[in-house]
């Protein structure tokens, strides 16, 4: 019998709302868990910026560097 734990990886594709993209971020990250974000080239540099900072210490959470405006 296979005792491992299950890990999940979940995408959040965003291009605004600072505030819900980092508590959904918080929300989701479990010790086995881990999240990359897309935010998008559209939104706000700023939000991008307020984004990166608020979740910097949270070591299961990657938000892509690279920027693509998505349609």
């Amino acid at each position: 019998m296979d005792c491992s734990i299950t890990k999940i990886a979940y995408i959040l594709l965003c291009h605004q709302d600072t505030d819900a993209v980092i508590e959904q971020a918080l929300h989701l990250t479990g010790p086995d868990d881990y999240i990359t974000i897309h935010f998008n080239k559209g939104g706000s540099p700023l939000a991008y910026r307020q984004t990166r900072k608020a979740l910097a210490q949270t070591p299961n959470v990657v938000l892509h560097q690279k920027r693509i405006k998505c349609a």
